[in-house]
């Protein structure tokens, strides 16, 4: 959607082939990424997805299944605690908990892991495993947390299914570049995954 010099995200269209586009219908809850005529930019000069923080959130066509292995690669600069990935509830939920410090849950019961880093830096991968231990990456330097548990999560409303929300659906802040999510664990392969984006954006 756009205005005379403002332009809004109704659908960011998943690249993947598989049709899980992120959503959002109501024009006065759409991201920017055009404001005063020219692209949003995050602080590197990277075009990015702006969420308000008044009340901007995104819809998942499909959920993404949280209750097994999973993986997550985020590129990003949302502000605490926005939620990069959140649930129908407050959990299961992806977010930068501070500035030192990403907490990644599981529901139900909620199990919240809480990875300390160093600064809440712009290239973030969580793995899960299929024994739903976890571990964080923060632009490829893995959280002094070390291995912690994520939990497994059960019933109809412990997958992901929204970008860049608050608790009960409120507003995210901050911006979202690239996300990429494999209902998979991709612990061999992140390395390369986690090069290929540093190449992107330097």
């Amino acid at each position: 959607a756009t205005d005379t010099v403002n332009g809004f995200v109704e659908a960011w269209y998943d690249q993947s082939g598989n049709g899980n586009d992120a959503t959002q219908t109501t024009a006065t809850k759409q991201p920017k990424i055009v404001e005063s005529g020219s692209l949003v930019k995050d602080s590197s000069g990277t075009p990015a997805i702006d969420w308000d923080n008044v009340d901007d959130n995104m819809n998942l066509t499909s959920d993404l299944i949280a209750t097994g292995a999973y993986s997550i690669f985020a590129y990003h600069e949302m502000l605490p605690s926005t939620m990069i990935l959140k649930g129908n509830l407050n959990a299961p939920a992806f977010r930068a908990q501070t500035g030192t410090k990403y907490r990644v849950s599981s529901y139900f019961p909620v199990v919240n892991a809480d990875f300390t880093v160093s600064s809440s830096t712009k290239l973030v991968s969580v793995i899960k495993d299929s024994s739903h231990n976890g571990r964080l990456y923060a632009d490829g330097t893995e959280s002094s947390s070390g291995q912690l548990s994520i939990g497994a999560g059960g019933g109809a409303v412990a997958n992901f299914n929204m970008l860049g929300a608050e608790s009960s659906d409120g507003a995210g802040d901050g911006k979202l570049i690239e996300l990429i999510f494999y209902e998979s664990d991709q612990t061999l392969n992140r390395p390369a995954i986690e090069a290929n984006l540093a190449n992107q954006y330097g």
